[in-house]
């Protein structure tokens, strides 16, 4: 395999990222087969419909090789509630990993908001999986035992809907 003479850069998503996206979404969910979570890779993928809608609304950004001019090898999806951004879904290729990639994602995401005017971004994760809470900890994440409502909501959905296998966190950093 080649690689291009331009490092990967973070862009905005495109329309025609959608299946790539998809596809690493799937691609990174069998790593949780690692940590003896290998069902996580049974679960349905975002749909293309909401990626459609977040490239629409700006809130799909992709990481990709030749200074982002390739196809996608990592993504973030964002969500906007009142004064925070959500981060939905983060995701690089498993054999790109380690390599600072999901980093600048959420650089860029924390850049995204801040431009917004928003004071928090936060995410809901794994609380042990080292994949997980560990490295948005070593961002500077921490965990918000007093979540915004709109935040506990959406844990309360995550656990109605069977994802608390093991221990889930939110989690928040200020913008």
């Amino acid at each position: 395999m080649t690689r291009s003479a331009l490092p990967p850069a973070v862009r905005d998503g495109r329309h025609q990222d959608i299946d790539a996206v998809r596809a690493i979404e799937q691609r990174a969910a069998c790593r949780f087969a690692e940590v003896g979570l290998a069902e996580i890779a049974t679960w349905p993928v975002t749909g293309a419909d909401v990626h459609a809608s977040a490239i629409d609304d700006g809130r799909l950004f992709v990481v990709a090789d030749d200074g982002g001019d390739g196809a996608p090898i990592g993504f973030a999806l964002v969500e906007e509630y009142p004064g925070a951004v959500h981060l939905r879904e983060l995701d690089v290729l498993p054999e790109r990993s380690g390599r600072g990639l999901g980093t600048r994602l959420l650089d860029h995401a924390c850049a995204w908001g801040r431009e917004r005017g928003h004071r928090l971004l936060t995410l809901t994760t794994f609380r042990d999986v080292p994949f997980n809470a560990p490295f948005y900890a070593r961002y500077g994440f921490r965990i918000l035992d007093d979540p915004p409502l709109w935040l506990a909501a959406l844990r309360r959905a995550e656990r109605a809907a069977g994802t608390d296998i093991v221990p889930r966190v939110a989690m928040g950093i200020d913008l």
